[in-house]
């Protein structure tokens, strides 16, 4: 039996798994399901990106998991190629699910680094109108520790302009597949970057940011998939 630790991106809390985590196909696996400091209902703790890989990896420590295949979405994935990088025997297994590689994947990080956090609410909040995704998203963004989303956006625009972060996820110790919500998902220069690093990617379409909303059953299909006897 595998255990599933499910981290969520920036702006967002443990909530957003719930579609997903509850799927039949899943049952025969136990969820970590956390909400992280600053997010949802956990108090902010001024943690770095890496240090919330630090502090999930002492955390599956104290939960005495073995064979933990993590999750992780956006700001999530990037945690968890810090985690696997950082602690090589924490993690059995990542799936990110469109993690940052390029800056062309700061939309949110970025809009809130240049414009402010009532612009990005804005923004998000008139999305909110048009699908199911953002929709979910808009109250969660709005409950998150202020200072605990810059810092995050920060680091995120910094991560995805270095470019290096599809070869480190290639040279993971770990397998590592990337889940790309398309078209409206990970963007071109992205894609391309995983290709050449010869990243596993596998595109859920149609979809946005969070295929696992827009298409929570195909996404639940690839998860069963990579988890299952090769």
């Amino acid at each position: 039996m595998t255990m599933l630790l499910w981290i969520h991106g920036m702006g967002e809390a443990r909530g957003c798994w719930d579609e997903v985590v509850r799927d039949p196909r899943l049952a025969a696996h136990t969820s970590l399901v956390p909400d992280l400091p600053g997010y949802g209902a956990a108090p902010p703790d001024g943690r770095t990106l890496a240090g919330l890989a630090d502090h999930l990896a002492a955390w599956l420590v104290a939960e005495g998991a073995t064979d933990v295949t993590m999750i992780g979405h956006s700001m999530g994935g990037v945690i968890g190629v810090l985690l696997a990088e950082r602690h090589p025997r924490a993690l059995a297994r990542l799936i990110d699910v469109d993690g940052n590689v390029s800056t062309g994947d700061c939309t949110y990080s970025g809009k809130l680094v240049r414009d402010g956090r009532a612009a990005l609410l804005a923004h998000v909040d008139d999305l909110a109108h048009r699908d199911l995704a953002h929709r979910r998203y808009a109250p969660r963004l709005q409950r998150c520790d202020p200072d605990t989303l810059l810092r995050h956006a920060r680091e995120l625009l910094a991560y995805s302009a270095a470019e290096d972060l599809a070869a480190r996820r290639a040279a993971l110790p770990i397998p590592c597949t990337y889940i790309a919500g398309s078209p409206g998902g990970a963007c071109a220069r992205t894609l391309a970057l995983l290709e050449v690093a010869g990243v596993r990617t596998i595109p859920i379409a149609p979809s946005g940011h969070w295929p696992f909303v827009d298409q929570p059953d195909a996404f639940v299909g690839v998860v069963a998939n990579e988890l299952a006897p090769h």
